[in-house]
């Protein structure tokens, strides 16, 4: 059987048992939290079980976005009519496309004196569909949410510019496999005593290599875009794989009583949006209207790249750049630090590990925390973007009547900022700050969750992951 032909089939059985394969992830997943400690090197296999199953989630996923593409549809239109029947005053619309900034052809909407839909309602009533009471007509046909700005925006470069998504699918699988790589090089030279040491020698060298890669990586993300790069470069599952498999039931169903065909494109009226942004402010039509805005295909919406704001000035520049590579800034300290103990006599049998280099130097907290504060301060700030007190659906709808602003701060970049904010706080126990400050605090917590019975179970746990903690850089930087 050809190759390809054993890859269809799993696909096949893949999009036909989403829930049961999502369950076996999750339960895997989850027992390898209980793994480490639990026999000899358990923290391996528990690491190497863990990248597994994220490498494949990865794939999953991108079956998973291809079928949601497939069934992401409008809500059938309540004025729509029999199929034979006779329609007068049909919508006429000219569809224009011109090539925006970015290169890719968009449709342009242009007014025309013909009605742009095809009856009167008032005239003819319509037959309006019939909806369960716990079923939301804007959920279109199969059931399913909206994408988030995440994955539009994702999806929209990976789609567009093949270099991004090679280059964020290999920044993601290296995400995936640097903490397992680093433990096969410590324990590769030995479980204990000169050889153990020389593991831990080599696993700096090695994460030099791998933090320059995913810096460069990293920087050429940035070049792509000209926006900040995002945690996640690639879209995330979003939906539940269930609702997937019953919205495709669902559509089946439906594409065997319609007379078109199931891949026929659905006609939409081109002057919707303009007819939208026509009416008053506070009137009823322009508050019921927009929410079906998110809902036309992506080519009549705003362009996604424009949910992150262009870079402006070299000091957003220098920002990013900082960003990423922050982490390359944090491993050359530890590499200084090992080299140098290196030299000194004896340093080769005691002053290679993580643990012992965070203890003896503050500077491996101290340089890394400066560095991302410092990329911090040269962020965009959300109080310089220009704010003028019209209201939003009038900025959306009728961008005539917002001025012009040098700097804006879109929704997905006050949420690109604020993870960024977040993961300050692993830094609690990365380096010295963890070995001086934070790790006296977990430890004494500990003893006194030992003295409890019935809760010394959580206590072991615990005390077997900050072993893992003291002994590999990317258990807390991955």
């Amino acid at each position: 059987m050809p190759l390809s032909a054993i890859k269809n089939a799993y696909d096949e059985t893949l999009l036909d048992n989403t829930a049961t394969l999502v369950q076996i992830e999750t339960a895997l997943r989850n027992v390898t939290w209980f793994l480490p400690g639990r026999f000899q090197d358990a923290e391996v296999a528990s690491e190497g079980v863990y990248s597994a199953l994220s490498l494949v989630s990865l794939y999953h996923d991108s079956i998973l976005s291809k079928r949601l593409d497939q069934l992401r549809r409008l809500p059938s239109s309540p004025f729509a009519r029999p199929s034979g029947s006779r329609v007068e005053n049909s919508d006429i619309t000219a569809d224009v496309t011109v090539s925006g900034e970015d290169g890719i052809p968009r449709p342009e909407v242009l007014l025309s004196t013909e009605p742009a839909f095809p009856t009167d309602p008032l005239a003819n009533p319509p037959t309006f569909p019939d909806h369960p009471p716990d079923q939301d007509p804007l959920q279109g046909d199969a059931g399913l949410p909206l994408p988030s700005e995440h994955a539009r925006y994702t999806r929209y470069f990976a789609g567009k510019s093949v270099t991004y998504k090679t280059a964020s699918r290999a920044l993601v699988v290296i995400g995936y496999v640097q903490l397992l790589l680093e433990m096969v090089t410590v324990r590769r030279s030995g479980s204990s005593g000169p050889g153990r040491e020389e593991g831990r020698w080599k696993r700096w060298r090695l994460l030099v290599w791998l933090e320059a890669v995913k810096s460069a990586l990293k920087l050429s993300l940035l070049m792509i875009t000209k926006r900040p790069v995002l945690s996640f470069p690639l879209p995330q599952r979003e939906v539940d794989p269930s609702v997937i498999a019953q919205a495709a039931a669902s559509e089946s169903d439906s594409s065997q009583s319609a007379d078109a065909p199931k891949d026929s494109p659905q006609r939409i009226p081109s002057a919707v949006p303009r007819i939208i942004s026509a009416f008053p402010l506070g009137s009823p039509a322009h508050n019921h209207l927009p929410p079906l805005l998110p809902r036309l295909p992506e080519a009549y919406q705003d362009n996604p790249a424009d949910l992150l704001p262009r870079l402006e000035g070299a000091r957003e520049w220098l920002g990013e750049s900082m960003v990423a590579t922050e982490g390359l800034v944090s491993v050359l300290v530890y590499y200084y630090l090992a080299s140098r103990n290196r030299k000194q006599p004896g340093g080769a049998a005691t002053g290679t590990g993580m643990q012992t280099l965070a203890r003896a130097s503050r500077w491996t907290s101290i340089v890394p925390l400066a560095w991302i504060l410092v990329a911090r301060l040269l962020r965009r700030n959300k109080s310089s973007s220009s704010s003028s007190g019209i209201p939003s659906l009038a900025a959306a709808f009728m961008p005539s009547l917002a001025p012009p602003s040098k700097k804006p701060f879109t929704p997905l970049l006050a949420q690109t900022y604020a993870a960024r904010d977040r993961a300050l706080l692993f830094y609690f126990l990365k380096g010295a700050l963890w070995q001086r400050y934070t790790r006296v605090k977990v430890m004494r917590f500990m003893g006194l969750l030992e003295k409890i019975w019935g809760v010394r179970l959580v206590a072991g746990i615990l005390r077997d992951h900050v072993e893992l903690v003291d002994e590999y850089y990317y258990y807390t930087s991955s």
